[in-house]
């Protein structure tokens, strides 16, 4: 599951870098950073009471979108619970 979530988001990030000018390495910074966000949050997730789950939805909008978008994720949680 993780292997393919990895896939996945690579090929997201080569294709968003082949679309965009700002090149294949400071997209991969981004989405690295957004999933190390998400891992952050579930980590600290006992702490906060805030727990994202690691799904394909969440790892996609996370690998793509970075912080931002994790920080998306809580909000959009927070908003529905």
């Amino acid at each position: 599951m993780v292997s393919i979530l990895a896939g996945v988001v690579v090929l997201a990030l080569a294709v968003r870098a082949a679309v965009g000018r700002e090149g294949f390495l400071p997209a991969a910074v981004n989405g690295f950073l957004g999933l190390a966000a998400l891992l952050a949050v579930n980590v600290s997730s006992q702490y906060t009471g805030v727990h994202l789950g690691f799904n394909v939805f969440n790892g996609l909008v996370a690998g793509i979108l970075g912080i931002p978008g994790v920080v998306l994720l809580v909000l959009v949680q927070w908003v529905l619970t």
